[in-house]
């Protein structure tokens, strides 16, 4: 537990002119917490990593997986190489995002760290006065009715914001703009070392998907956001205001093709934006903090695609997948899953294997209290999945991938 971070809280709560009877209450607390930290495992919040080189001009994924494009799938992250299960293959750091949870920074989204509240609201927390000072978005919708709007607004705003915030003024982003319309649809930035260039990827990603979040909700957006004295103070001419609307709505289309929902909170990658879906996925994506990570949940060979598993499918018969994926996403799914092409795998066998029964046995364990365990469990996937995950895919092999999922997104703090 945090126990450290319990003794700060009470410091805090002491400066802050706390009321004379609720001092023996944080007393006891403190006393309760001096005890306790020497009988229970202490939890660290940890800095991820990538499990290989980082790739020279894309350091948030790895050299060992490339950027290729076919018709079929368009852009696609390929493989160079064999890689097996639990190897982190892309980590993004500092991504669009926005989340409703008071208990996380406002700036690294860090839960459970001593947060305050900004000096001059009370709609947001932050860990430090680092983080506090180095959040510039946060200074333009500060003492608004930004909190006030619903989340995909807030979302579409802050990623405005973001990339107003990447130039100089407002006549750069407008020729920066300008300049990336005029070029090929499938062009990427050649790095991504600098603000201009992630933004450049980011209005590059795929716009192609069916409505969800259409121009009325667009309009929407502009108008909220022009509320904002800082928008309003930029774009204070008619051609910069039709040019704003044009940008908002750019970056609806966007993000209705490529953001990725999480619990009470929404957020867009660049790069593991361009990974494709697979009801039999190989990789597993998830949120820590302000990093977007995407593991290997099966066996990978050189020259395959890496997959990820689209959101609001699971549980669905083949056909209710098929139809769910085609109007949300616009595709038709022909994976491993949906159109079948090989015997399935002997259930008796796999489900003999030691590794599956101890998964099985042991799945509901309290991963946050019982680290030790957890990590065990975490082995006992990775060597099952390293062993059949290449096999026809299985309810078995769901099952163990499901619970490898639960346990690395789960166990932020070890």
């Amino acid at each position: 537990m945090l126990y450290e971070e319990v003794l700060v809280d009470i410091e805090q709560a002491k400066n802050a002119n706390l009321p004379d009877r609720l001092i023996p209450k944080l007393e006891k607390r403190r006393n309760d917490s001096l005890k306790l930290m020497s009988t229970v495992e202490r939890m660290k919040l940890i800095e991820p990593t990538l499990d290989y080189e980082a790739d020279k001009n894309f350091p948030c994924m790895v050299n060992v997986v490339e950027i290729k494009y076919n018709a079929e799938f368009g852009r696609n992250l390929v493989a160079k190489c064999d890689i097996p299960v639990g190897k982190t293959v892309v980590l993004e750091r500092d991504i669009p995002q926005i989340r409703d949870d008071l208990l996380t920074c406002n700036t690294c989204l860090r839960l459970y760290t001593n947060c305050f509240a900004c000096p001059n609201c009370a709609d947001a927390t932050f860990c430090s006065l680092n983080c506090l000072n180095r959040n510039r978005i946060h200074k333009s919708e500060c003492g608004t009715f930004f909190p006030h709007l619903d989340l995909e607004m807030r979302f579409q705003i802050k990623m405005l914001l973001m990339a107003i915030d990447s130039f100089p003024d407002v006549d750069s982003l407008m020729q920066f703009v300008e300049h990336a319309l005029l070029k090929d649809p499938e062009t990427l930035p050649t790095s991504l070392d600098d603000p201009n260039s992630k933004y450049y990827f980011f209005f590059k990603l795929a716009t192609s998907a069916p409505y969800i979040f259409g121009p009325s909700e667009a309009y929407k957006v502009y108008k909220a956001a022009m509320n904002l004295p800082k928008v309003s103070g930029l774009f204070d001419s008619d051609r910069k205001k039709r040019f704003l609307m044009h940008l908002v709505m750019h970056h609806t289309l966007i993000s209705n093709a490529n953001s990725f929902g999480v619990e009470n909170g929404t957020f867009v990658a660049n790069v593991t934006s361009l990974l494709n879906h697979s009801c039999a996925p190989n990789i597993i994506g998830y949120l820590f903090s302000s990093y977007s990570l995407n593991v290997t949940g099966r066996p990978i060979e050189k020259g395959e695609q890496l997959f990820i598993k689209y959101s609001g499918i699971d549980g669905l018969s083949t056909t209710m997948r098929k139809s769910s994926l085609k109007s949300r996403w616009g595709f038709d799914c022909k994976c491993e899953r949906c159109e079948p092409t090989r015997a399935p795998i002997d259930r008796k066998l796999i489900t003999a294997d030691p590794c599956y029964k101890y998964v099985a046995k042991n799945q509901h364990i309290d991963i946050l209290y019982n680290q030790t365990e957890s990590a065990i469990i975490k082995k006992k996937c990775v060597a099952f999945l390293n062993k059949y995950g290449r096999s026809p895919w299985s309810s078995e092999i769901e099952f163990v991938f499901k619970v490898y999922q639960h346990n690395i997104a789960t166990a932020k703090l070890v």
